[in-house]
């Protein structure tokens, strides 16, 4: 692990000299750890949510320019099982200053740059993530996702992560989010991704392998702390059999009385292992959702 943490300040440090000597598609800002949650990107990380009666939708602009004669540009779509695993990755062409593609979790498809579309394949049953890359590695898009719960009535969405460009991902960071009181939610969600992102594009912790069933990747400790008492109302160390953990608080802290608003830490407890997290919450059918943010590395 310590390889992995010698070459991310290679990384920031040639990313750095980069900007200050001149300009580089994958120039990021040394002071800067990601995720990249302000700026355009190269790279937007995002989850999506298919099991049972959930649906997710992703949007993806593209505010850099379009090719040559005004043409659509590539971008690549890598979608990536809970257990690490690729599925399936599609090439999708995108119009430039502005142009927008929507995307549907049951019917992820190639598009062509005159609008014609592959054959669909259908990603329902699972939960997992996308990596959306620009193929020219310029920090031009901008994506956002929304998971509907049908069973609810309800629906949370947000922004995607940005890689790329500003920032690297610093191993063993906390993440930081809040929640209403979760007994009083009609569906609340948990999604915590390990994203290696020293890959260009970033990919999967398991590097698009599959991980063995039982086989635990990496272990988060995941707290819950209130405005009462201590503050501090429940802990747990969780594993992970895969790169992503998609979980309710009610099943992680089960026995526990959530009824206060409350801050949701998240701390890998894997040497070098760099995760990004996201959760959604519903009231009635009016929902939320957010992404985390994480702790300043120490100096």
């Amino acid at each position: 692990m310590l390889d992995s943490l010698m070459r991310k300040l290679i990384v920031a440090g040639a990313c750095a000299i980069t900007l200050l000597g001149g300009s580089s598609a994958q120039a990021g800002f040394l002071d800067a750890f990601g995720p990249n949650s302000d700026f355009p990107d190269s790279d937007m990380v995002m989850p999506f949510a298919a099991k049972g009666t959930r649906q997710t939708f992703f949007m993806i602009s593209n505010v850099g320019a379009s090719g040559q004669d005004d043409s659509p540009v590539p971008v690549t779509w890598a979608f990536y099982d809970e257990n690490g695993g690729l599925i399936i990755e599609v090439v999708r062409y995108i119009l430039g200053e502005g142009g927008t593609d929507v995307v549907d979790i049951t019917a992820v498809r190639d598009k062509a740059a005159d609008g014609t579309q592959g054959p669909p394949t259908s990603l329902a049953g699972r939960d997992g993530f996308v990596v959306v890359d620009k193929d020219d590695g310029q920090p031009d898009l901008v994506g956002t996702y929304t998971i509907a719960n049908l069973d609810s009535n309800s629906a949370f969405g947000g922004n995607g992560a940005g890689l790329g460009f500003v920032g690297i991902l610093e191993p063993n960071l906390f993440l930081f989010g809040n929640t209403f009181a979760p007994v009083d939610l009609q569906d609340n969600l948990l999604m915590i991704l390990a994203i290696d992102d020293l890959e260009l594009p970033p990919t999967s912790v398991t590097i698009g392998v599959p991980a063995n069933p039982g086989e635990t990747i990496f272990t988060v400790q995941i707290s819950l702390h209130s405005n009462q008492g201590d503050g501090l109302v429940a802990t747990v160390d969780q594993p992970v059999e895969g790169s992503a953990l998609f979980v309710s608080l009610e099943e992680l802290f089960p026995g526990f009385v959530l009824d206060s608003s409350m801050t949701i830490t998240v701390l890998p407890l894997t040497e070098g292992v760099a995760t990004i997290g996201f959760y959604g919450q519903a009231v009635g059918p009016f929902g939320a959702g957010q992404s985390f943010r994480t702790e300043l590395p120490a100096e």
